[in-house]
This record gives structure tokens, sequence and C-alpha cells, in this order.
């Protein structure tokens, strides 16, 4: 089943790092998971991202390193 919650709640800085973390998570898997396709693994880490932006933004204020370190572990379903 597709997780269809909105997230239009999102601030302007938290929709631009959950693009930023979702374009680094694309380019990380394109090139090291050929098997996959990168947008849909890009996409489920920005979906994760973006249902608890505050925490992650927290955590990880550079939403490349954020991206880095999620990146390999990574995977769809």
């Amino acid at each position: 089943m597709t997780d269809t919650k909105s997230t239009a709640h999102l601030t302007t800085a938290e929709e631009a790092y959950v693009m930023a973390v979702f374009r680094e998570v694309a380019r990380i898997a394109a090139r090291s998971r050929r098997a996959f396709d990168a947008d849909d693994i890009a996409g489920e880490v920005a979906l994760a991202v973006a249902h608890r932006p505050a925490g992650v933004m927290a955590r990880y204020p550079d939403p490349v390193c954020f991206a880095r370190q999620r990146a390999p572990h990574a995977g769809i379903s």
C-alpha cells in the first residue's frame, strides 16, 4: 500500500532540505546501485525525512551529510 500522506505542512526550509536529500541520495544510488532505480531509493529516503523533518534537520544540519549517511543503507521493497 502506498503512503499518501500529504507533506504540505513543510516549511520552505524543510522542503529545500528534503529536495537536497533526494538529489544527493539519487546521485549516490545511481553510481553504486545499478540494479535498482535510484529515484525510487531517493524517494523513500526523502519521504522519511518529510515525515519528521525537524528531528533530522536538528541532528544533521547539512542535507548532504544526512544523505551520505543514509544512502548506503537505503532500499526499496
